[in-house]
Parts: structure tokens; sequence; C-alpha cells
């Protein structure tokens, strides 16, 4: 598989997670207020540590965090029961 569309797909779920693009419909994908104000700051590249300062993303990562640190934990719970 090509680099490049996961690439993409990352993107458009880490820009969508901080809302700054929304997606009212398959691949359909709109620039939010929020999303129209970053190019106004002057970054020259943006990554996660940029958005990190939205809470939306910020959750995001917590979630992602504690469901990669412990897969099998949700697991736990249900092994041995009939």
């Amino acid at each position: 598989m090509a680099i490049y569309p996961i690439a993409t797909a990352h993107l458009r779920t880490y820009l969508k997670k901080a809302v700054l693009i929304e997606s009212p419909r398959r691949g359909v994908f709109n620039i939010t207020a929020r999303g129209l104000a970053v190019p106004d700051e002057g970054l020259k590249a943006l990554d996660a540590k940029d958005l990190a300062r939205f809470s939306e993303f910020q959750e995001f990562q917590r979630a992602s965090q504690s469901s990669a640190a412990s897969p099998s934990a949700a697991l736990a719970g249900t092994c041995g029961r009939a």
C-alpha cells in the first residue's frame, strides 16, 4: 500500500479531531471557522504539538493512548464468563 493514502487518512482524522475541518458526508470536507484562523497564525507547518492546544484533540489523544496502552484490558473482564 502506498504511504500517501495512509498519511492522508491520518491527516484528515487529526484535523477532524481538532475541529479544523468537518465532514458532513462521505468524501466531503469543509474547513471550519477555527480551521480558517490557523493560517493567520503564521505557522510554517502544523503538527500534533500544534493541534494539542485544542481540547477536542487532547481528548482524542488521551483516548487513543489509553486504548493502545492496554489493548487487552477491555477483554479481561469478559474472560471466563458464560
